[in-house]
């Protein structure tokens, strides 16, 4: 069974790059050299990627990174491949489809093994949550500096946070709204399935510096 760790948002975010299944799908284990690998360490462990899914944040569906959890070759028990792709092993039955554990591969120059698979899954913010009315003046500096962003929007919250919804022709999309140092804003997509509360349930005063100015981003 695949492990299953959650991950604040601000640190899914950054979590995401380690994603190295680009130079591994043009791997050539021929060489006799490791797949160079990206990687990050989260609570204590470190881990490298092979994908990634996006999309909207949801009770069902959560933005995931299908992770491995490296450890030194010296301390890997189990067989050892250089070879990222082993279409012989797979047919073989030695090796499920997908399955990279076990894979050699190197960090910065030093050798590790893909050991268990976990799925690392984005929660919600870990921040302090923004109050309405630094959301609300975020939104008022996006309409002022964003070409023709004239969007109908209305104001929701969810766990604390609060939510921007934008009615359009094409329909509604809802995103929470998100900052770790009151500089940057950040939009977090929702489903649209997500049953939000009503914006009185947000806090009423400024969370974060006065003065601070708000920038637009997005995550997808």
């Amino acid at each position: 069974m695949t492990l299953t760790i959650d991950v604040p948002a601000e640190r899914w975010e950054e979590l995401a790059n380690i994603n190295t299944c680009m130079a591994a799908s043009s791997f050539d284990p021929k060489k006799g050299k490791p797949l160079s690998v990206k990687s990050d360490v989260f609570q204590g462990h470190r881990y490298t990627a092979f994908g990634n899914v996006f999309g909207p944040w949801g009770v069902k569906h959560k933005p995931t990174i299908w992770a491995y959890r490296l450890v030194p070759e010296a301390l890997y028990e189990g067989e050892m491949t250089l070879v990222y792709h082993d279409e012989v092993a797979i047919a073989e039955g030695r090796r499920a489809r997908g399955d990279h554990a076990g894979l050699v591969v190197t960090v910065n120059g030093h050798r590790m093994v893909c050991a268990d698979r976990v799925d690392l899954v984005s929660g919600l913010p870990g921040t302090p949550p923004l109050s309405l009315p630094e959301a609300q003046a975020w939104r008022d500096r996006v309409t002022a500096t964003a070409f023709a962003d004239d969007r109908e929007v209305t104001w929701h919250a969810y766990a604390g946070h609060p939510v921007i919804r934008y009615h359009t022709g094409r329909g509604i999309s809802s995103a929470l709204l998100w900052s770790i140092d009151g500089r940057q804003v950040t939009e977090m997509w929702l489903d649209r399935e997500l049953e939000l509360d009503p914006p009185d349930s947000l806090a009423a005063v400024p969370s974060v510096p006065a003065g601070a100015q708000g920038q637009l981003g997005m995550l997808f």
